[in-house]
């Protein structure tokens, strides 16, 4: 017994070791992460109700991954600009291939697909502290974080339409991505009209 116990320490000992070096919390810490989790999510359970609270529950739970990985505040906004930056560019691509006249399946599926792809991850890219306390240049304004609810609404909006549009794509259908496409531009305007900050002209 004295032996297995000793070998059991050693082991332990050892993992907290390699969990220092590869900056993953100790389990005291997880523990307290989670538990701090729990109560947000109970608490969106009691304001909304259950099934509003499917998506913001899983976004909480993510959001806090997202802090306990290691990520700072300004890891996190950075990451999520590289991601925004993804599915803007993609977005793009498409617009440019329809306005061409002959849409190429070959470039319009692999963008849909990315920005499809990308869109379900959305409520995990804003972690609290990600924002303007940064003091980094962001968009992101802080009713992000105070109406979770509205936020968690907008970006379930963005997930179905740039699902269609990538279902629409692969079908091959050309004549119906111009419509899918625009469907999931609205979903993104509605999105940053009200949690993106303006433009301001210099």
């Amino acid at each position: 017994m004295a032996k297995a116990a000793k070998k059991l320490s050693v082991c332990s000992r050892s993992r907290a070791k390699l969990h220092r070096r590869l900056r993953i919390p100790d389990v005291c810490v997880r523990r307290d992460a989670l538990a701090a989790w729990r109560r947000d999510v109970l608490a969106v359970i009691h304001r909304n109700g259950l099934l509003r609270t499917l998506t913001t529950a899983g976004a909480v739970l993510a959001a806090g991954a997202v802090v306990a990985a290691g990520l700072t505040g300004a890891d996190a906004l950075k990451d999520r600009q590289a991601h925004m930056k993804e599915m803007g560019k993609a977005s793009k691509a498409i617009a440019d291939e329809l306005k061409t006249g002959k849409a190429d399946p070959a470039v319009i599926k692999p963008n849909a697909d990315k920005i499809a792809t990308n869109s379900k991850n959305i409520p995990t890219w804003f972690p609290k502290g990600s924002g303007p306390e940064t003091g980094l240049k962001t968009k992101a304004l802080p009713i992000i974080w105070t109406d979770q609810e509205e936020f968690q609404t907008k970006a379930h909006n963005v997930q179905v339409a740039a699902a269609n549009l990538d279902a629409v794509a692969d079908t091959g259908d050309m004549a119906k991505v111009g419509p899918a496409a625009k469907e999931l531009g609205q979903a993104c305007h509605s999105c940053h009209e009200k949690f993106q900050a303006k433009e301001k002209d210099d």
